[in-house]
């Protein structure tokens, strides 16, 4: 007997090859690299006058994940952005606790904060909407 699975691998394999693979190729998702940063670092280019936006997350927060594809779509499709703006990600797990966090009151992981220097322009919390996200990134030009 010919399992549903058996099947349906088959059949996605199938139009795979009959499309030259451009059905795989668009389900596979661009992720660009953004390592964490210390407080250091984000404070540095703070006080350097830069334009920052900087995300608490952690690898296990499912809307820390989210957020992070919205902005790969988001950056791939406007790259241009990480010329005029640094996007700085803080590990929660690590400076959820730090004077750094409590003084700027980020409530949790999965808050985005941009920044002109010294200024808070804008922040969202557990936000994954699209337009959102790039309504606050382009608060920062």
């Amino acid at each position: 007997m010919i399992s549903r699975r058996f099947l349906f691998t088959k059949l996605v394999a199938s139009i795979a090859i009959l499309s030259g693979g451009a059905v795989l190729a668009e389900s596979q998702n661009t992720s660009i690299d953004r390592p964490y940063v210390d407080v250091a670092t984000v404070k540095a280019a703070m006080v350097e006058g830069k334009t920052i936006v900087v995300t608490w997350k952690t690898e296990w927060c499912s809307t820390c994940n989210m957020q992070k594809r919205v902005f790969d779509t988001i950056l791939t499709e406007e790259p241009t952005l990480t010329e005029k703006i640094m996007f700085l990600d803080l590990n929660w797990d690590e400076y959820s606790n730090h004077s750094f966090t409590k003084n700027l009151n980020i409530p949790r992981r999965s808050t985005i904060v941009v920044f002109k220097g010294m200024e808070e322009l804008g922040r969202l919390i557990a936000a994954t909407n699209r337009s959102e996200i790039k309504k606050l990134i382009l608060k920062a030009l």
